[in-house]
């Protein structure tokens, strides 16, 4: 039994060699990259054959973020409007209008909003908190960073409000999250994206962005990948 197990691992073993430099043989000039990141839970990321053996020194200064809206609301039966009125949302410059007639009701609001605006998240949750105006109504863009591609922080926001619904006017909204872009400091300059997966910098390389670290640089290398289905 030991003789046949023993002969099992040497056959395996040639066989193993023999489709490695058979490989070797009929793909002489393919190559199969690996990005290997000194900082993997800050940023990660994968090669193609289009890559370079290079090496890249990266901070992440900032993920990119949703963008978050807040409102509050007594009941859900709670009348939003006392006359016929309209919401005009501007979603990234998209423009959506919700018509509700008189003694619209907050359930009615949100069930508009959730068909109409297929490009935001519509959330509603019951704080239990004994105020005044417990639900919470939140608004989140699907989509990260700035519409504008504006780097900076309080440029522009990417949802805008317009009401002429008597009890639920633009002063009811505020915004918890700005959505921004990621910023990578890069080649001795900061490098903006509006999303943490970055796959136009680099031909053949994906850099994605796992959390912020703009204190520590992170050494990416492309390196040649030989391992083969038989040594894994």
């Amino acid at each position: 039994m030991k003789i046949l197990k023993a002969g099992s691992a040497v056959l395996w073993m040639v066989m193993c060699s023999l489709s490695f430099f058979a490989s070797s043989f009929l793909h002489a000039e393919e190559k199969t990259y690996a990005l290997k990141s000194s900082l993997p839970n800050t940023i990660s990321g994968w090669a193609t054959e289009d890559a370079l053996e290079q090496v890249f020194a990266i901070k992440v200064q900032r993920l990119a973020s949703h963008e978050v809206w807040l409102a509050t609301f007594t009941s859900f039966n709670d009348p939003v409007t006392a006359a016929d009125g309209t919401l005009d949302v501007e979603v990234r410059k998209e423009k959506f209008s919700i018509p509700l007639s008189a003694g619209a009701t907050f359930r009615q609001l949100v069930d508009a909003m959730s068909e109409k605006l297929t490009g935001l998240q519509i959330t509603v949750y019951d704080t239990f908190d004994g105020s005044v105006r417990p639900l919470r109504l939140v608004i989140t863009d699907k989509r990260r960073g700035k519409h504008s591609n504006v780097p900076g922080a309080g440029k522009d926001s990417n949802i805008v409000f317009k009401s002429t619904l008597t009890e639920f006017l633009n002063a009811n909204f505020r915004m918890t999250v700005e959505g921004l872009n990621s910023a990578i400091f890069m080649n001795g300059e900061m490098i903006y994206r509006s999303d943490n997966v970055i796959s136009d910098l680099v031909p053949g390389v994906v850099f994605k962005l796992n959390a912020e670290d703009p204190t520590h640089l992170a050494i990416l290398r492309v390196v040649h990948d030989s391992s083969t289905a038989c040594g894994r």
